[in-house]
């Protein structure tokens, strides 16, 4: 089977100043403001499979775009909004210059190809990997390649792959943003003790606990508690695929894996105990008088993450579902001057957006935010993400396939090639864009003047706090 891997995120900015920010001298950018050492001369390949110093020329202001050329999305996009741009540029020195982020499949030839495709006449750039390597950390553009294993034609979804499980693995996050405008992403990593809580939640259970240095220790269930003399006590139990059965787990219930999870007294005959729903993760619960109950979770709302996600928050319930009124020990005040809201990331328009509804009924969103309702949404940092969406198509052959992923950032950079100003993403405002092209050219003398109130090292922010990735894969055959 073939993979194609699609996926389009982008990364927003870190920092506490709106979109439009001005400069050290005044001016009012329309991108994002940079205040950054110059980017040193390197020496890369172009599409003629010439030698190309990038520094070559002496242009009042350089534009440098990152693509590779089997991105269908990201990519095209940004080489037609610079070949949008050409056109309004007519009265300004400028020089635009791609650089590939995916030397293994962009040699000249085919990027020259690319060019004559959308017509684009500028220099697009390729060479050896370390070369290219060189040039990504001084403009401190994360690229990632990877390679994705694959299988031929009877390839199944696996019964133990729940969607909730899927869902909630690796790529999920929950940003925290504060007040004082710090910020903090989570991973979504859940616990056989969030499932628990989940799904004693859901099926209205009670579970008594005591924290210990191994773990929560659960000692009654639904008022089933454990006797004082031992003759019982409550065992977890995992599902094992290849046997078909219950098994006594090895490990605690913080470290279980969140697959299908049982408890049970530990005179309980295993075999008694219901089987699980292959299709989603679930918990059973086995009483001591032999009544069975059994929360399935299929879908992931906004609480799951949390509770994955987050150590400290409080999430009381109230008739309406739970609501966030402590993180970190930051508790919404009792005035209600302000309050924690709840955000999702959209895809679509890539940016965040606040959510109508509560953190119950936010249902199968990969990334969410939380934040004081007085926080401007394009204040938030975007989520870290690598995001793929998997399109299946039947084929004879085992092969494997690489995914190229990179920051979507468009720099505008002065005649001494001092990082000026960032577009982030890909849909950025043409207009925009031509506009700070030429205010770049009238005033980078004003700017090497030594004012720091730009965004220093705001890519490296960027990148550690909210990586926006473009993300294509290609087949290439073992």
């Amino acid at each position: 089977m073939r993979w194609f891997v699609l996926a389009v995120v982008t990364l927003l900015c870190a920092s506490t100043i709106p979109a439009s920010s001005a400069g050290g001298d005044g001016v009012h950018w329309n991108g994002y403001n940079l205040d950054r050492n110059s980017i040193p001369n390197r020496v890369l390949i172009d599409q003629d499979g010439s030698p190309y110093s990038i520094q070559k020329g002496n242009a009042d202001v350089i534009v440098v775009a990152f693509i590779f050329t089997t991105c269908v999305d990201v990519c095209p996009v940004i080489t037609n909004n610079l070949l949008q741009a050409e056109k309004q540029l007519d009265d300004v020195d400028y020089q635009f210059i791609s650089i590939t982020v995916d030397p293994a499949t962009d040699s000249p030839e085919v990027l020259k190809a690319y060019m004559e495709d959308y017509g684009a006449t500028w220099p697009h750039l390729t060479g050896d990997l370390e070369d290219l390597e060189l040039v990504w950390d001084d403009f401190q553009i994360a690229v990632l390649t990877e390679e994705i294993e694959t299988h031929g034609h009877d390839e199944s979804v696996n019964e133990n792959d729940s969607l909730l499980e899927d869902d909630m693995d690796h790529s999920d996050t929950v940003m925290v943003a504060m007040s004082d405008g710090n910020s903090t992403e989570y991973d979504v990593q859940l616990t056989g003790w969030n499932l628990l809580t989940a799904s004693a939640y859901q099926n209205n259970w009670s579970v008594n606990s005591t924290p210990d240095s191994f773990g929560n220790m659960v000692s009654a269930i639904n008022g089933d508690e454990s006797p004082s003399d031992s003759s019982w006590r409550w065992e977890l139990h995992t599902w094992n695929m290849s046997g078909q059965v219950w098994e006594s787990s090895m490990t605690g219930i913080d470290s279980a894996e969140p697959t299908n999870l049982a408890f049970a007294p530990n005179t309980t005959d295993d075999s008694l105990i219901p089987m699980p729903d292959m299709s989603n993760i679930s918990f059973t619960v086995v009483q001591s008088n032999g009544t069975t109950d059994t929360a399935v979770l299929d879908r992931v709302n906004a609480w799951h993450q949390s509770l994955a996600a987050l150590e400290d928050f409080e999430a009381p319930v109230s008739e309406y579902g739970h609501y966030m009124n402590s993180i970190n020990n930051v508790s919404a005040p009792v005035d209600y001057s302000w309050w924690w809201q709840l955000h999702y990331w959209n895809m679509t328009s890539e940016s965040w957006d606040e959510s109508n509804l509560g953190m119950d009924d936010l249902y199968d969103e990969m990334h969410i935010a939380w934040a004081p309702n007085s926080t401007m949404d394009h204040m938030i940092p975007a989520p870290q993400m690598e995001h793929e969406e998997e399109v299946h198509d039947h084929g004879e052959e085992e092969e494997n396939q690489t995914s190229t992923s990179h920051s979507t950032q468009t720099f505008i950079l002065d005649e001494d090639w001092n990082p000026m100003v960032l577009f982030i993403g890909y849909d950025w405002n043409v207009d925009d864009f031509v506009e700070d092209v030429e205010r770049a050219a009238s005033t980078a003398d004003d700017l090497d003047s030594g004012d720091d109130s730009g965004l220093p090292g705001f890519t490296f922010v960027t990148v550690a706090a909210s990586l926006g990735l473009a993300i294509i894969a290609k087949r290439r055959d073992d």
